[in-house]
This record gives C-alpha cells, sequence and structure tokens, in this order.
C-alpha cells in the first residue's frame, strides 16, 4: 500500500476556499503468477546442477521472476542439493518477490535427470610374438564429462582370450566395468576390439659343409635361428631334396647331390624376407681300400686257401657284404712250388658299391722252401790218412712224399778261406752240402758240417852215432818212421858243435856234434819223440 498526498499550487481564488487536504492510499496487489511445469522433463547429465524448466504466466514484461527451488529425491522424498547425478527429482519453488503471487499456482513439479551416453571402447593392439602376454591395453571414452574421471564412473579391467595370449593370432579385447559412485549417471555402451600378435621375424645362418664325405651316417647343414625367444627351443624344421630330380628324400645318407630347405617349425615366426632358406651340399663317395694280405706258408705240396684281406674306409654303419662280394684269383690260387705269386681280389658290387670309390689291391703269397735237417757223418776231427774226406750227410726227415732229393758237395778251406776240392791234407774245412735235386722246393737248415784233419805223427830213428873221417861232410841223418806208403818225406837238419854252436854247415871235421831235425817236408806229418841226435867224428882207424 502506498499514501496518495496532494500538494496545491495557489491561483487567483485559492483564497476563497477553505481547503482540507486529506491523502489517499493507493493499493497495488501482488499480481497473481500461473507456473506452468514441463511434463515429463527430462534433462540430460553433464556433471552440473540441473533444476526444471517452469514456463511463467501473467508476469509483468521486464519483470524477471526469480524463484527459490528446493529438491527431492522424487522416490524417497529426501531432500537432496541442487541436483546433478542421473535420477528423478521433485522440486519446489517458492519466491522473494512480493510483486507475485504464486499461491494459486502449482508450486512444485517432477523431472527427471537421464545418464549421458558413454562409450568405452578398447583400442586394437597389435605386438610382435615375444613369448609374453600383453598388457599394454587401451580404451578411449566418448561421452565422459570434463567434470568426471573414468575412476569415479567405473573401474575398467582387461578380459577376454587377449590377456592370456602369447602366440601369434588375434585375440578379442573384452572390457569389464566394476561401477563407482557415478556409475549410474551414465549409460554405458561397451566396445571390445582385437589384439594382434603378429609373427617374429627370424634370420638364418647356415653352418656345416657344402660337400660331406660318405661314413653311413646322415649328413647336412644346418642352420641357426637368431631372433628367436629363448624357451621356444628349436624353431627349425628341415626337408630334404634330391637335387638332379628335386625329389623329396629323408635326411641323406648316401653319396649324391643335395639340397636341404629349411622350414619355420613354430608358428609364431616367419622368415625374414632376406633370408635364404635352401642350401646346396653333396656327400662324396667314401675312400674304400680292400686289400689282399700277404701270406706265406712252408712247401707242403698243397695249394693255400687261408686267403684274407684288410679293409680301409668302410664306414662303420656298414657291412662289407653290402659293399662288394669279394673272391680270390691269380697265381696264388693254385700255386704249389716254393715262390712268390699275386694274390688278386675279385669284386661283384652290391647295393652301397655307389658309395665308394673302392681300390682292390693284390696281396703275396710266399711259399717258402721246406728246410730240410741234416744227419752229417765224418764230421770233427780226424789224422792225416792219405785219404780224401768222409764228410757225408743224410736227410733226416722232412721230405714230402714222391718228391726227389739228393745232395752235393763242396768244400771249403777255412784257413785260407778259399774253396777247394775234397780235401785230405792237414787243416780245417768246412763240408757243405747242397742240394742237387729238389731245391725247388727244399733247403738245408745245417748244410755245412765242420772237420779237422790233423797231423800224422811220425819219429826219427838214428842207428848210428859213430863216423870216421873222411875228409867230406858227415851227414848223420834218421830213418823216418810212420810215413804213409807211397809218400815221402824230407827232413831238414841242422848241426852244432860240441858247444852249442849252430854250424853253417855239414860238420867234416873230427869232433862232437848234434844233429837236430828242424823241419819236414809236409804238414801232413808232425815229427814226435826225440829230433836230435848226437854223433861224432872220428879219425881214420879209431884215432882221435
Amino acid at each position: 500500500e502506498y499514501v496518495i498526498s496532494t500538494s496545491l499550487d495557489p491561483k487567483e481564488k485559492y483564497d476563497n476556499y477553505d481547503i482540507q487536504i486529506n491523502n489517499g492510499t493507493l493499493t497495488i496487489s501482488a499480481r497473481p503468477v500461473s507456473l506452468v511445469w514441463i511434463e515429463d522433463e527430462k534433462i540430460g547429465y553433464d556433471g552440473t546442477g540441473k533444476k526444471p524448466s517452469i514456463e511463467w504466466l501473467n508476469v509483468v514484461d521486464g519483470d524477471e521472476l526469480s524463484l527459490i527451488y528446493s529438491y527431492y529425491l522424487t522416490e524417497t522424498g529426501a531432500y537432496c542439493e541442487f541436483p546433478v547425478n542421473a535420477g528423478r527429482y521433485t522440486a519446489k519453488v517458492v519466491t522473494n518477490n512480493t510483486n507475485y503471487d504464486l499461491s494459486e499456482t502449482v508450486r512444485e513439479g517432477e523431472f527427471e535427470i537421464t545418464p549421458a551416453a558413454l562409450s568405452i571402447s578398447a583400442r586394437p593392439a597389435s605386438k610382435t610374438y615375444d613369448g609374453r602376454t600383453y598388457t599394454s591395453f587401451e580404451y578411449e571414452c566418448v561421452g565422459l564429462m570434463q567434470s568426471d574421471d573414468i575412476s569415479e564412473v567405473a573401474l575398467i579391467r582387461y578380459a577376454g582370450e587377449a590377456i592370456s595370449a602369447r602366440n601369434q593370432g588375434s585375440y578379442e579385447i573384452s572390457i569389464e566395468l566394476t561401477p563407482m559412485g557415478k556409475y549410474s549417471n551414465y549409460a554405458i555402451t561397451i566396445s571390445g576390439n582385437t589384439l594382434v600378435i603378429n609373427r617374429r621375424n627370424i634370420t638364418l645362418t647356415w653352418s656345416g659343409q657344402s660337400s660331406y664325405v660318405y661314413d653311413g651316417r646322415q649328413k647336412s647343414p644346418v642352420a641357426t635361428a637368431s631372433n628367436t625367444i629363448i624357451g621356444d627351443g628349436s624353431v627349425i624344421t628341415y626337408s630334404y631334396f634330391i637335387s638332379s630330380s628335386n625329389t623329396e628324400s629323408e635326411k641323406p645318407v648316401n653319396a649324391g647331390e643335395y639340397k636341404v630347405k629349411a622350414s619355420v617349425a613354430n608358428d609364431n615366426y616367419v622368415f625374414a624376407s632376406s633370408v635364404i632358406d635352401t642350401f646346396t651340399y653333396s656327400i662324396k663317395k667314401a675312400t674304400l681300400t680292400i686289400s689282399a694280405n700277404d701270406k706265406s706258408k712252408i712247401y707242403d705240396k698243397k695249394t693255400f686257401d687261408s686267403f684274407d684281406y684288410n679293409v680301409s674306409g668302410l664306414a662303420s654303419a656298414d657291412s662289407l657284404n653290402d659293399v662288394v662280394e669279394l673272391s680270390y684269383a691269380g697265381s696264388a690260387v693254385s700255386a704249389i712250388n716254393a715262390g712268390s705269386y699275386v694274390i688278386e681280389l675279385q669284386s661283384v658290387y652290391k647295393a652301397k658299391e655307389a658309395n665308394y670309390e673302392i681300390t682292390l689291391k693284390s696281396g703275396k703269397l710266399t711259399i717258402t722252401k721246406k728246410r730240410l735237417s741234416l744227419a752229417w757223418s765224418g764230421g770233427g776231427s780226424r789224422v792225416y790218412s792219405g785219404k780224401v774226406s768222409e764228410c757225408k750227410a743224410t736227410v733226416a726227415s722232412g721230405v714230402i712224399d714222391g718228391d726227389d732229393v739228393t745232395l752235393t758237395y763242396t768244400f771249403k778251406d777255412t784257413i785260407r778261406n778259399v774253396m777247394c776240392s775234397n780235401p785230405k791234407d792237414v787243416g780245417s774245412y768246412n763240408a757243405i752240402a747242397e742240394l742237387e735235386s729238389g731245391d725247388e722246393n727244399y733247403t738245408l737248415s745245417n748244410s755245412v758240417c765242420s772237420f779237422t784233419i790233423t797231423p800224422k805223427l811220425i819219429t826219427l830213428s838214428w842207428d848210428k852215432d859213430d863216423y870216421k873221417y873222411t875228409g867230406g861232410e858227415i851227414k848223420s841223418e834218421a830213418s823216418v818212421i810212420g810215413v804213409i806208403a807211397g809218400e815221402k818225406i824230407t827232413v831238414v837238419y841242422e848241426y852244432y858243435d860240441e858247444y852249442g854252436k849252430k854250424l853253417t854247415s855239414v860238420p867234416k871235421t873230427i869232433g862232437k856234434y848234434t844233429v837236430k831235425a828242424k823241419t819236414i817236408s809236409s804238414t801232413n806229418y808232425k815229427l814226435s819223440g826225440t829230433i836230435e841226435h848226437t854223433f861224432k867224428i872220428s879219425a881214420d882207424g879209431g884215432v882221435q
């Protein structure tokens, strides 16, 4: 209410009146306002406080109606602060503007804050195989309000095949949520994705030889893979091919030309583009030498049948019978007589012959002469008899039935070291027996017999010890006793005077003398007994 007062501006007739001025009252009543609530209003959650939309009617143009709100959870009627989170609310309003009257209108209404659309998507992931699980999963959110942190909405964890995947391949990444405080503020859409584990590139280093020698065992270069994961073991497998036909084979053993091809045996790996996966190599023939062993035997009038051979270069895994069948040939096979003969090897090749360069070496059969033992007679020592030696031998044993063996002899003077005829004179000799027949197969073991012919003892006999002076030489000579009939021995004498002085000539003068036998004319005899004699030359008629 307001006072209405009047003020007067006197005019010329003012004084003609007794004027009483009474104030009046102006009453301005509060203007009734009608509020119009939007039915079933829905406001999207955006992390900020929300209030319902209200339209008011009968408000004077230019005025702004200030409303005071209070909010309650519609479901429970519990009072709440300025609504932010998704949910259904009841709003009640009053105004502190006294110009308007809300008493005749609806002063409360309901509205809903609807969950915001939130998309949580796992991001695609990829890695190269490393033998471990993948742990660097990521996600992206579309629709999360700036005022919110995803951890206030939900705890995110990854699930699906991808979390335990180790091997190459494609695996599902899924997301699972544990709701947190602001979870209900969002209508959440979850999208999975794919983890791709790519094969790991590996390189190869070939080791081994481009050429091997056959030894009956499998041969091949091998490849070492680089950039593999510890614990995966061998990731390489091999295929083998015969080069000439390109046909696949087992791991090669036999001589030939081959190719080995490496392949990845573990699906987690792949060869790098630079890898050379094929290696060409050869297995060369081994050198096999079969040598007939030299043999020997003593002549026995039979053929030899115990031939054998030596093998060098045969692989331990092979039997010679798988390579070659051997037989014996050559002059040794039929040989009987003493001598040297060739042992030849003849061969028929078998299945594994192609793995060898085979050399057959001949041997030698030596048939040595059979040694015969002689029984000698006439050996030793004997006295000179004027007859030739009777040193002879007979074969004691060892001559094979049917063989003819005869002996012949030669003699050697061992003092003069010269050969001689059958001796009869004094000396030392060897009788040497030789085979006159049968020498091609026999030899003598004791072919020499030593014997000695010693001088025959002879004696001297003087029959006179007194000679008469004649004026000429007086030779006092003895008779030789013991000389073999038909042989003649000459004795050379020396003379000495009675004082023992050697004379230069045979004595002629009267005196006493000694004659000594100095030498005899044959070495086949030896003087024994007295070899000197004393005699005298007396004057004719006995005069001294």
